[in-house]
């Protein structure tokens, strides 16, 4: 009877630690789910809100061990049969990224990720830009009252003609599947071949390491000089023979530009932009006659 006494005893006080731990896991958890519950509701009423309304939304709660952080998983499936605007997504997702809920002196970190069946979408928070299928798609646009009327670097592509208007050339430089490494040249003429602005724009963000919106990062003011045409002929002088003059004479592979003579395919167009199209044209001999 004794053993029997010790052994009731000890399941006892087995139930109760249990039952404690329970109680006290409990009591730790309520909060994160009456939290969970608010934040799916504001992620429902934000969908809604922004014209989203057939999307799916969910928000999970966890908990980082031994930090005071939760993180806020927010996921929002995308239908087929949808129609919004990408200014609604925008908004959308930034709100969602916004939302707060009460965790009684504890720190949420938000992650919101898209799905839809046929589309890819990524929204990268920092440079607040949204990207579809990997190509830019939307960026908030500033108050009128902020946007520039002059060109600066650092500005957004969609800026550039404030100044100077329509471009006269732009040209690709790279890949667009490489956004590392891809750019755009801008040449506004200023009345003259002699005179003009080459704006450089990139489409990569060094310091989150992500694709952002194109944004200017180099201006230049380029001035040539003008060719002056020499009326006396003196000894030693051979002048450089144009294409044109022996075209029929030689083939294609022959450089009579003396490409070979220069560093870089700018300057060499720069000498000899009449007898190109465009700048583009003129790039392509340089590289087709320099090794």
């Amino acid at each position: 009877m004794g053993t029997q006494k010790i052994l009731k005893t000890v399941l006892y006080i087995i139930t109760v630690v249990l039952l404690w731990i329970v109680v006290l896991f409990t009591l730790r958890a309520c909060p994160n789910v009456r939290a969970e519950i608010d934040l799916q509701k504001q992620a429902k009423q934000i969908c809604d809100e922004c014209n989203i309304e057939n999307g799916i939304v969910s928000v999970v709660l966890t908990e980082k061990e031994d930090s005071d952080e939760v993180d806020c998983f927010v996921k929002l499936v995308l239908l087929e049969e949808y129609s919004f605007s990408e200014e609604d997504l925008y908004n959308c997702i930034t709100r969602l990224y916004e939302m707060k809920t009460d965790l009684k002196e504890r720190t949420m970190k938000t992650v919101v990720n898209i799905r839809s069946a046929n589309e890819i979408y990524t929204f990268y928070p920092t440079a607040k830009t949204l990207f579809k299928n990997d190509m830019f798609l939307y960026c908030a646009l500033p108050d009128e009252n902020e946007i520039p009327t002059t060109l600066k670097e650092g500005m957004k592509e969609r800026y550039i003609y404030v100044e100077d208007g329509q471009a006269d050339k732009v040209l690709a430089l790279g890949d667009f599947d490489d956004l590392k490494n891809y750019k755009k040249w801008y040449t506004f003429y200023k009345g003259s071949h002699f005179r003009y602005r080459k704006v450089t724009v990139c489409y990569w963000d060094y310091e989150n390491d992500c694709p952002t919106e194109g944004y200017i990062t180099e201006i230049q003011e380029i001035e040539v000089p003008k060719p002056v045409e020499s009326t006396t002929a003196y000894k030693g002088y051979v002048p450089k023979p144009s294409k044109d003059d022996y075209k029929d004479l030689y083939d294609d592979d022959y450089d009579w530009y003396y490409a070979d003579e220069y560093n870089d395919p700018e300057d060499f167009y720069e000498d000899y932009y009449d007898d190109f199209e465009d700048f583009e044209e003129a790039y392509d001999y340089y590289y087709d006659h320099v090794d």
